[in-house]
Order: C-alpha cells, then sequence, then structure tokens
C-alpha cells in the first residue's frame, strides 16, 4: 500500500527455489498532486509447480503518476508454473498519468501464464447509472473508486490490516474534487 510519499519506489524480487511455493502480490496506490510512486517487481520461476498472483491498482489524481514495471521469468524446466500478473490503472484528471509495463519471459512449456494492463477513467455510464438509483454525483463517484480498490483490499486476510487500509482508501476519496482539469 502506498498513499501518501511525495516520492516512493518499492521494488519487490521473488525466487522460487523449491517447488509448489506459492506468492501473492497484491498492491494499492494513490498518487495526487505531484507525486510519484514506482513499482517495481520480479519474480523468478525456477522450479516447477509454482504459482504467482500479481495485481497493483494504482488511482491516480491531479498530476500523480504511478509507475508498474512487473517481470515475470519462467525457467527452463519450470513446467506446471501457474503466474498471473496484472496491472490496472484509474486516472482521475487529465493531467495524471500511469506507466505500466508487465513482462513474461518463459523458457519451459507446460505453463499457465497471463499478463494484462489497464488505464482508464471512471466510466460515465456507471455514474450515470448509479446517480439513477439516488447517489450524488460525489457519493457514485467514491463509490466507484472505492470498488475500484476494493479488489486488492479483498484479497487482505489480516481482518485488521484490511480494515485500516479500508480507511485509507476512504480518506482519499476526493468526491466533488475529481476529474478537474490541471494547468
Amino acid at each position: 500500500m502506498s498513499f501518501g510519499a511525495l516520492l516512493a519506489r518499492t521494488g519487490i524480487e521473488t525466487r522460487f527455489n523449491g517447488e509448489r511455493c506459492h506468492a501473492l502480490l497484491n498492491g494499492l496506490y494513490h498518487v495526487d498532486q505531484r507525486r510519484h510512486v514506482d513499482h517495481f517487481t520480479q519474480i523468478h520461476h525456477d522450479q516447477p509447480n509454482c504459482t504467482s498472483h500479481e495485481y497493483y491498482r494504482g488511482i491516480m489524481a491531479d498530476r500523480g503518476r504511478g509507475v508498474f514495471s512487473g517481470r515475470i521469468v519462467v525457467a527452463k524446466g519450470a513446467d506446471g508454473t501457474d503466474a498471473i500478473q496484472r496491472s490496472d490503472s484509474l486516472l482521475l484528471s487529465k493531467m495524471a498519468r500511469a506507466d505500466t509495463r508487465p513482462e513474461l519471459e518463459i523458457y519451459a512449456d507446460d505453463v499457465k501464464c497471463a499478463h494484462g494492463a489497464t488505464v482508464g477513467q471512471i466510466d460515465e455510464e456507471s455514474l450515470f447509472y448509479l446517480r439513477s438509483r439516488g447517489l450524488d454525483r460525489k457519493d457514485a463517484f467514491d463509490l466507484l473508486i472505492y470498488a475500484f480498490a476494493a479488489e486488492v483490499l479483498e484479497r487482505i486476510s489480516s481482518e485488521s490490516l484490511r480494515d485500516r487500509a479500508a480507511q485509507g482508501v476512504k480518506s482519499l476519496l476526493p468526491g466533488e474534487n475529481e476529474m478537474v482539469e490541471q494547468d
């Protein structure tokens, strides 16, 4: 979780040296004003029958910039590898920026690997739907942002940590300041 540093960089390297290992990398970050956050991950599947699930979600507002660069390497002989890598970014202003680069490098034959990235804004149809159900624009906007973050929050197994992270997300909701054009 990264919610407030002016400049932050996180690097995680995971190496599977035994069979049937599992890793979950579950990241959520929010940048606004002129804040910048970088996430660099590398997962090395060196042994067979290992799984890695990597999910990062970023919320960028104002002139904030979020960077995700992830790399999964499946070594020769690491058959049975199951690897997922996702990076999803939500832009709340026209000046916000998301850079994402998921990578797969596969040298084994019998593997199940997938990677992907999305960058987008609040969906106007979803906003309209919530407004037609009685929510004002601010509450509808906040609900959609929270729903975007909730997928990461749901994967936190510790209830106290999950509750604390959820409070952190709620404190960052922009409400009426959404999609403000910056010069």
